[in-house]
């Protein structure tokens, strides 16, 4: 419904004869056909792609670090991945590449996905020697204000041009994401799903301990890695692609927890890509204000699921420690 909705109502609203007239390649309209095939289906696609790939995320590092208040964009990982892009941006790279070639499109994917796991890395090292998970959030939090003063830095010294592109980018859409881009991201997600539904049991025996995993025979340390890995590659994919989308990493997996009343992988993992896919497609339709011929920046509408979601969180983990 959420995909119907989204391909069919926007700034230019498809009636529902030129719809399936299109749709079924029994019409000819040229304007409805490039407006369905060209740019709605592409961004319903990485809307997808994209709230499916941050739940995902959101959730491995989770039940990594064993901690509720874990995100992407907590730990700085998205923060991360803004630097690379801007690195590229900010550089005229894009530019050189040309704004439509596929090497473009590349180059800011390996950018943010270097920055995303660089990030991680750092937090992960620290992680190592310091339990407290309180501790952990503070640092990913500077982590993250550490990298706004690097990206302003570069901001100071860049051309207008390379600067607009950067700010529209940072508001978060999924609406210029097309042709390779969306194909790799779209990839890159159905992959990572796959594989860690088969990891499904593992994740379920880390909740328990690292000890109790290490008597079961996992490999801690190379499982650690592993996840740690996947976590990076989507949060940096996507950002890179899509912007840096806010809550929807740390929000998902708390709705599907509190839904399916359960820690089993084997349901949150599939609980988490609809769940994930379906709120972005949500987001992206309000964003589009059908109503309205203008369009608001998806990190103008995420943060009205994602915010109470976590407000109830600490409010409930507050009652139970009371």
């Amino acid at each position: 419904m959420l995909c119907y909705l989204n391909i069919r109502y926007g700034s230019v609203a498809v009636s529902l004869s030129d719809f399936y007239a299109v749709l079924f390649g029994q019409s000819d309209q040229r304007l409805i056909q490039t407006i369905l095939f060209e740019i709605r289906i592409p961004e319903v696609l990485t809307a997808i792609s994209a709230g499916a790939g941050l739940a995902l995320s959101g959730l491995l590092l989770q039940t990594l670090f064993r901690n509720p208040l874990t995100g992407p964009s907590i730990l700085g990982i998205s923060s991360g991945a803004s630097l690379g892009v801007a690195l590229v941006m900010l550089s005229g790279a894009v530019g050189y590449f040309g704004s439509n070639s596929w090497l473009s499109g590349v180059s800011v994917s390996l950018a943010g996905i270097t920055g995303a796991m660089a990030v991680l890395a750092i937090i992960v090292l620290i992680a190592r020697k310091m339990r407290s998970t309180v501790a952990l959030l503070i640092i990913g939090l500077m982590m993250g204000y550490l990298v706004s003063a690097l990206v302003s830095v570069l901001l100071f010294f860049s051309n207008e041009e390379s600067i607009q592109t950067y700010v529209f980018w940072g508001m978060g859409s999924f609406a210029d994401v097309k042709g390779v881009s969306l194909c790799l991201q779209l990839i890159i997600v159905f992959l990572a799903g796959v594989f860690m539904l088969f990891k499904s049991n593992v994740l379920n025996v880390l909740l328990l301990g690292d000890r109790y995993a290490q008597n079961l025979g996992i490999n801690v340390k190379s499982t650690f890695v592993l996840l740690i890995i996947v976590s990076g590659i989507l949060a940096g994919i996507i950002t890179s692609f899509c912007g840096p989308i806010a809550f929807l990493g740390m929000a998902v997996p708390h709705l599907v927890r509190a839904t399916f009343k359960t820690s089993n992988h084997y349901v949150l993992i599939p609980g988490c890509l609809l769940t994930g896919a379906s709120l972005a497609l949500l987001c992206n339709f309000l964003a589009d204000m059908p109503w309205s011929s203008s369009v608001l920046p998806i990190n103008a509408i995420t943060p009205l699921f994602g915010a109470p979601v976590v407000i109830a969180l600490i409010l409930k983990r507050k009652q139970y420690h009371s």
